[in-house]
């Protein structure tokens, strides 16, 4: 009769197909047929995590979900924290309306553990996993991503140098330059005196 069916199962992402079916009878009429269409979920969950955080941060969790439907969808999204893949260590839930094309993004605050007294720590870093998931009648979908967490402490360095020229006092110079520190004593500081000579040997 004419009609041509296909059936495919889609994968779950924003995609453009391209359909060319090609059709001739036994006298070699043909006819030719393109389409285009465009597959895409009816709720998407979006996640921009950092690269990094640091114990004793405070974090806003702040997942983005788009309604690309014509209609309202009601769900719940449920958002877990674990440390490294299994110990839950916070769990919430939220009611969510989403209008016909509409995007709407909860927030979740989290004040981040230290990394040493989370059981994930090895290394000089822990891992937490935060997982959304939202269902609906209609709809669903489910993102989990894996933050670094490293201990809240930084290594300063300061230095501070000088060129002391033929004749000058050695003495002097140095203490002048031990009174140049600000993060730290610079009594304690180590001195160290390096001849023109050898930074153009490291240099070449």
């Amino acid at each position: 009769d004419g009609t041509a069916e296909l059936r495919f199962t889609a994968p779950d992402r924003l995609s453009t197909y391209i359909v060319s079916v090609f059709a001739h009878d036994k006298a070699f009429h043909n006819r030719s047929l393109r389409e285009e269409f465009v597959v895409s979920q009816p709720v998407s969950i979006t996640v921009h995590e950092p690269s990094l955080l640091y114990g004793a941060d405070l974090w806003h969790f702040r997942p983005s979900l788009s309604n690309n439907t014509d209609k309202t969808v009601k769900g719940i999204l449920d958002i877990t924290v674990y440390d490294g893949e299994s110990a839950a260590l916070l769990s919430k839930s939220f009611p969510v309306e989403l209008p016909s094309m509409g995007i709407h993004t909860p927030d979740l605050q989290m004040n981040i553990p230290a990394a040493e007294s989370l059981s994930s720590f090895s290394n000089g870093r822990a891992s937490l996993k935060i997982k959304a998931v939202f269902i609906s009648e209609s709809a669903s979908d489910g993102i989990a991503v894996r933050i670094p967490v490293l201990p809240d402490k930084q290594e300063v360095t300061e230095t501070h140098s000088a060129l002391l020229s033929k004749g000058g006092d050695r003495a002097q110079l140095e203490r002048r330059l031990r009174a140049e520190f600000i993060n730290f004593s610079g009594e304690s500081a180590t001195a160290r005196e390096r001849s023109l000579a050898d930074l153009l040997d490291e240099v070449m």
